[in-house]
């Protein structure tokens, strides 16, 4: 399988909009990724800019299309059409050169309104009818079978207030746990 762009992005709104540690989060994660793999036996390959040397720029262009071709289909699914991705033709050498068709899309989004005032929690209360807690994590999973053009698994899961590595680390394993059981290589 093979892991595209995987990001972490936390976001405090509590005094002004401000990222926080995320580069260190997004390092965690990414072993994480990793380490989940290894224990349960499923081949990966990590596709992220930052970790990737100058002579990796076929990688790069890679990850690029990827990303090219999934915001596409995504929008056409949006949209209800029914027709091939315009990078498709591109996409299917990437089951040769990386050995499989799974490639994944995952992250974490974690957010903290804080206490108080704050406009954009109380915008979000007002056009919404589920009131949101003042902090909250998503992970994110897409896994897509670039062969058929199907997703094979869409999961945004909220997995508490805080990014809390635990909960984050044991929903992804048990995820790549299943992966591999259902024999997606």
């Amino acid at each position: 399988m093979v892991f595209v762009d995987p990001f972490f992005s936390q976001f405090d709104f509590s005094l002004g909009v401000r990222s926080e540690d995320t580069e260190n989060k997004l390092l965690e994660f990414k072993n994480q990724i990793r380490k989940s793999c290894e224990i349960v036996g499923l081949n990966n390959e990590l596709l992220h800019p930052k970790s990737m040397a100058e002579s990796e720029t076929d990688h790069y262009n890679n990850m690029a299309m990827m990303n090219d071709w999934v915001s596409e289909l995504l929008g056409q699914q949006s949209l209800k059409l029914e027709m091939i991705a315009l990078e498709t033709e591109y996409i299917s050498a990437l089951k040769e050169y990386y050995g499989t068709a799974y490639f994944c899309f995952t992250g974490v989004n974690s957010l903290n309104f804080g206490q108080g005032r704050n406009p954009m929690y109380y915008a979000h209360s007002l056009s919404n009818s589920k009131r949101l807690p003042r902090r909250f994590t998503t992970l994110h999973f897409f896994l897509f079978d670039i062969e058929s053009g199907e997703p094979m698994w869409f999961l945004n899961k909220g997995i508490g207030r805080l990014p809390r590595e635990f909960k984050i680390n044991s929903l992804l394993f048990d995820i790549i746990y299943q992966l591999k059981n259902k024999g997606k290589k």
